[in-house]
């Protein structure tokens, strides 16, 4: 019973950086060349990221051509449809969420074949995705196949984007435009690519192809670079437009439908032959104008008819139609357009050179046409010299004749001439030795000789080809291939280890049997065999694998998905070529190609199945995520016994809902197959096929066809090792080791004789031969499956469908009634095995189980009653269901289901504490009390400062050492209280109270420095006495200590010029000399200028004689004007030197 509770949620946890950490890890290992990052679809979810893909891998539809590279063509290293020649690469689209890329990458090859047709690059043709998406029935935003869409471009043409504008989802048709059919322009067909490197890069000389490939999970992260497959599962499959390639780095560059914000502006490029790549390479042929054959003058005479016919070869293979456009003197020309013959007889007086137009056009739709021009002269005198090479015309009357190397001559049947027009002539001869017609004979060489095809044979005893015969001469003789018996015994290898002495005989080579597989009957052919299989039941039991296993996305009906990585190079039974992917089928079916054959469910395999195809269960399934179906693998092991697991889950059959079905493969490493399987519920499962097929179609395995998988059973392919074979010859027997002629009868069973059709080895029943089985109850004895049976008499007949009657012989006579393999009966009534109860979907008949009762029918659909379980399944024969578990959080004190689909819930009073805190390096976590509604009210985080934690869940809060304070505290022994330690400059009386662990001076200071209360607690060594550091101006300073703010000793330099005194003295250049006074403060002692007036003067104004430095004329100092010179002057100087004004500095040290 399914039913929904309230608060029960499904989370997805999208991909982020761990997932971009393992891409760009796994790019490095790989050593690839691309890079990895966000983008606009690696944040998406899987569900939305598969729906930017959509295009469905598909067979190459019978009748599309396949693509055939021109001969001698040589590749360029590079090619980019962007830049050749211009760019003839529409602009990026985006699909958006419709998976609709099938459609996009078919869009855009047509509109770029269209401009590279039409010599206009740098045009944006835009065609419309959403009309092939909605009209094209090949697909829609679940997915669609590209062939469809060209097979519609085909037939119908596709309309432009405003006619019908692109919407991301599936739109009736019917809403394109209405004029529709005049807009929409159709292509003439398409052609499959091919899927080697080689074959593409030739196709796309052309124009850009459709490229197909596998989307792994890494390729989401693409930003740039040679994309390579590194990590993750697949997720789909994709179609883009390939544009082109390059050599140098190896790889394909294609344009991409997820908008220009993706990868390299829109576009990617990824190596070649990456896993998965290089699938639904298609190329698109738009209609081509028809081309004439070679038109050369025509000329006549007067009154004669002139009747030729134009021809024209359409490159499409379609019809043509002509068209004749003549100047108006030719009067009377007829033409037929549809044969190209041009009938004309000029009348008298019309000699001269005219010039006729002439039109060939395909019969397509839209045509396409191509023009030529012939000149027709017409003569007054015969003019025509016979000769083909020639232009004969008659300008001014004179007759002319003009090589025309244009013209092919008639076909003279030699293969050594050229049958070309050189300067008047045909026939040129090819030089000796150039090749000629193949005589059919490898034994021969083929060449011009004198202008003649010769085959001279090749040597006697030259190699030729292989026959594949190992007692057989491939040697040429008498110019052909012989391949004569070597001569008997000569020794040999017929590649059997069964046997040996290997010789040929007659040209074959043949073993000696060992002595087992010798009968010593006449009647049979003995022979060995190396590698024998078989698929045979074993008892390992079914691997679940739904923990492990990666789900890769199979649903819906008839579904394939691939190519999936086995991880390791596996072989197909009776294959030879070893894969390393294969694709998996939501049919039960494992190929290597991914196509699937049909119908299903047959004793297959046979001539019609494909090459290497694994049916595990190969019917018409159905897998729905909402019913729990999945399809996953895992790969397991390490080398060289790994294994790949592929297990459906929960599969059904198409028509029935309720029959569920559980089955696996396991591929092992060196070629081993198992095939397991843990239920297979309903009638359809008796007869499904499990069967191998290999490279011959008809050299196949099958070993159930009817009736033999159960519950439980696993089978495994093997090698049975060298065995025996033996073969009867026609129309014998060999049975208990004598041999016996078609026909004879078994001398102890009268109902069993030798029929070698129908077994070679063993007695056959004698079908419906007459005979007596002894008693007397019976009539009618015959023979009925190798015994002799009679019909019971009528009141034996119990009427029953599932029972065989018969009777023993007594008075009276007693009736038999033995039930049939495959039934049961119950309560006097048949049941077909795996036949369901009547009202028990738990029961089903099960004669292998219980022949008369019910037996259970595990894993079925059921009901308990119970709405408060889900998922209910038969288990022993009860339908049982998961109970819903209703989460008794912390603040519920009851929570049970009530029958609703909901929840009855009991809650805890407000305040009842619901968490404990959790204490951590002194910061105390969490905490929480019920609110009374069944709510866990978190109380937050707070610090523990300055005490440290308690214990686990609690804070100290006294303490009686410093470990159990914050470590930026200390405990106060006294009180017992956690004390915040002190910075530096507080004071302190010990120093566990400061942080830096130093107490000097009653301060808390720095290790290492000197603290203080005023200056003078500072040592001497912040002091020192003055110095004159600069004698020539007198000036001077001293170092002193301070007590800084934070009371730390430093020292600071003051202005004292008193340690220049008068000792130091200089002369000035103008006489007289200066000297300190060991003041203080002194200023600068400068030499000073004479002068007459202020202009003598550089800096200042002339006082007295002097030049005063910044001293304005008539300021003075207090002193008056002093006149004189000589001495005087000098004596005036000085004593104004000591009336200047004193500069005063704010503070600091001297320069």
């Amino acid at each position: 019973m399914f039913v929904f509770l309230s608060g029960l949620l499904l989370l997805s946890v999208p991909a982020g950086a761990d997932e971009l950490d393992d891409v760009q890890s796994a790019i490095r290992r790989a050593g690839a060349r691309w890079k990895a990052g966000p983008t606009s679809m690696s944040g998406l979810s899987l569900e939305e990221k598969r729906r930017r893909l959509g295009a469905a891998p598909g067979p190459v539809p019978p009748g599309v051509p396949r693509f055939t590279s021109p001969k001698g063509l040589r590749l360029p290293a590079a090619l980019d449809w962007r830049q050749n020649g211009g760019d003839f690469v529409t602009p990026v689209r985006d699909q958006g969420g419709c998976g609709s890329c099938w459609a996009f990458g078919a869009t855009a090859v047509f509109e770029s074949a269209y401009l590279i047709q039409a010599g206009t690059p740098g045009v944006d043709f835009d065609r419309s995705e959403q009309d092939v998406v909605s009209c094209s029935e090949a697909g829609g935003c679940q997915g669609g196949f590209v062939e469809g869409a060209l097979a519609f471009m085909q037939k119908t043409g596709i309309v432009d984007e405003a006619c019908f504008p692109y919407a991301a989802q599936d739109l009736p048709c019917a809403q394109k435009c209405s004029d529709w059919a005049t807009r929409a322009i159709p292509i003439h067909g398409f052609f499959y690519a091919g899927s080697d490197v080689s074959s593409l890069q030739a196709a796309l000389q052309q124009a850009p192809l459709t490229f197909g490939f596998t989307v792994y999970e890494d390729f989401y992260w693409y930003q740039g670079g040679v994309y390579e497959h590194v990590s993750g599962e697949p997720t789909g499959y994709h179609l883009v437009e390939l544009v082109g390639y390059d050599d140098a780095d190896q790889a394909w560059i294609c344009k991409n439908s997820w908008g220009p914000g993706w990868g390299e502006l829109g576009f990617f490029r990824i190596r070649y032959n990456d896993i998965g790549s290089g699938g639904s390479v298609y190329g698109i042929q738009l209609n081509r104008a028809p081309v004439f054959d070679p038109l050369y003058t025509r000329t006549t005479r007067a009154g004669e008819e002139l009747r030729f016919s134009v021809v024209a070869r359409d490159p499409d293979g379609d019809g043509v139609r002509y068209g004749m456009e003549a100047p108006p003197e030719l009067i009377g020309a007829a033409f037929d357009g549809d044969s190209g013959e041009f009938v004309w007889t000029p009348p008298a007086g019309s000699e001269g050179m005219y010039r006729v137009r002439f039109t060939a056009t395909d019969r397509w739709d839209p045509p396409a046409s191509s023009e030529g021009w012939v000149w027709v002269s017409v003569c007054s005198s015969p003019c025509d010299d016979g000769n083909f090479c020639t232009d004969d015309t008659c300008p001014g009357g004179v007759c002319q004749h003009d090589f025309n190397n244009a013209i092919a001559c008639p076909d003279d049947g030699n293969p050594c001439s050229d049958d070309a027009c050189r300067d008047g002539s045909c026939y040129f001869l090819l030089p000796d030795g150039e090749a000629c017609d193949d005589d059919g004979s490898e034994c021969t060489t083929d060449e011009c000789r004198s202008g003649a095809c010769i085959h001279p044979p090749l040597p006697d005893g030259t190699l030729c080809q292989d026959d594949w015969l190992q007692c057989t001469e491939d040697a040429c003789r008498s110019g052909w291939c012989s391949h004569a018996p070597l001569p008997d015994d000569t020794p040999c290898d017929d590649k059997r280890q069964c046997n040996g002495a290997d010789r040929c005989v007659l040209g074959e080579c043949l073993g000696t049997l060992p002595p087992e597989c010798i009968d010593g009957l006449d009647c049979t052919r003995d022979d060995c065999d190396d590698y024998p299989v078989r698929i045979e039941p074993c008892d390992e039991p079914f691997e679940d694998i739904s923990r492990q296993g990666v789900d890769i996305g199979l649903f819906g009906d008839d579904i394939t998905i691939g190519p999936v990585e086995i991880g390791f190079e596996w072989v197909f039974p009776l294959s030879s070529e070893p894969v390393q992917r294969v694709f998996v089928s939501v049919n039960g079916a494992i190929t290597a190609d991914g196509v699937e054959p049909g119908p299903k469910n047959l004793c297959l395999p046979n001539e019609a199945s494909p090459v290497r195809l694994l049916a595990v269960y190969w019917d018409d399934l159905f897998c729905a995520a909402e019913e729990g179906c999945r399809v996953l693998v895992a790969r397991e092991g390490a080398a060289p016994t790994r294994r790949l697991v592929v297990q459906w889950h929960r599969a059904r059959p198409l028509d029935n809902p309720t029959a569920w079905l559980d089955f696996e493969a396991i591929l092992r490493e060196g070629g081993g197959l198992d095939y397991r399987y843990l239920r297979l519920a309903g009638d359809a499962g008796r007869s499904a096929t499990v069967g191998l097929t290999g490279d011959d179609p008809w050299n196949a395995l099958s070993w159930s066809c009817e009736g033999h998988l159960s519950d439980g059973l696993s089978l495994r392919y093997a090698d049975a090792g060298p065995v025996c074979i033996r073969k009867t010859e026609p129309g014998t027997c060999a049975i208990d080791g004598a041999c016996w002629l078609e026909g004879e009868p078994n001398p102890g069973n009268i109902c069993l004789r030798c029929l070698p059709w129908l077994e070679p080895f063993h007695w056959s029943s004698d079908e419906g031969a007459p005979c007596d089985d002894g008693l007397s109850c019976t009539r009618e004895d015959s023979c009925r499956s190798g015994a002799c049976r009679g019909d019971p008499p009528k009141e034996c007949d119990d009427l029953l469908e599932c029972t065989e009657d018969g009777c023993r012989d007594g008075d009276p006579i007693e009736c038999t009634h033995r039930l049939l393999e495959g039934y049961c009966l119950i309560d006097g009534v048949c049941h077909l095995w795996g036949a369901p109860h009547p009202t028990d979907p738990c029961l089903v008949c099960r004669p292998d189980q219980a022949a008369q009762a019910w037996s259970p029918a595990d894993g079925n659909g059921c009901d308990d009653g119970d709405n408060c379980t889900f998922k209910d399944i038969c288990q022993g024969g009860i339908c049982r269901g998961i109970s819903y578990s209703c989460n008794a959080g912390p603040c519920l004190s009851a929570a049970e289901c009530d029958g609703t689909g909901l929840c009855a819930l009991t809650f805890h009073p407000a305040g009842t504490p619901c968490e404990k805190p959790l204490c951590l390096e002194g910061v105390l976590y969490g905490g929480a009390e019920c609110d009374g509604a069944g709510t866990c009210l978190p109380f937050g985080l707070s610090s523990c400062q300055p005490y440290a934690c308690a214990d686990e869940h609690a804070c100290a809060s006294s303490c009686l050492n410093d470990n159990e304070c914050d470590p930026r505290g200390f405990c106060e022994t006294s009180s017992g209280e956690c004390r915040e330690r002190k910075p530096d400059g507080d004071i302190c009386s010990s120093e566990r109270e400061c942080l830096s662990g130093v107490c000097s001076g009653g301060w808390c200071c720095p290790r290492g420095a000197d603290c203080c209360s005023v200056a003078e607690d500072c040592p001497a060594q912040y002091q020192a006495d003055p110095v004159c550091h600069d004698p020539g101006r007198c000036q001077g300073s001293r170092r002193d200590a301070r007590c800084n703010a934070d009371h730390q000793c430093e020292s600071v330099w003051l202005d004292d010029d008193s340690a220049c005194d008068g000792f130091i003295r200089f002369p000035c250049p103008g006489g007289g000399e200066q000297s300190c006074d060991g003041e203080a403060e002194q200023t600068d002692r400068t030499c000073l200028e004479q002068c007459l007036g202020d202009g003598d003067c550089d800096d200042g104004s002339c006082v007295q004689g002097l030049c005063l430095p910044g001293v304005e004329t008539g300021s003075g100092c207090g002193c008056g004007s002093v006149g004189g010179s000589g001495l005087g002057s000098l004596f005036l100087g000085a004593v104004l030197l000591l009336c200047l004004c004193r500069r005063y500095r704010s503070s600091g040290m001297k320069p």
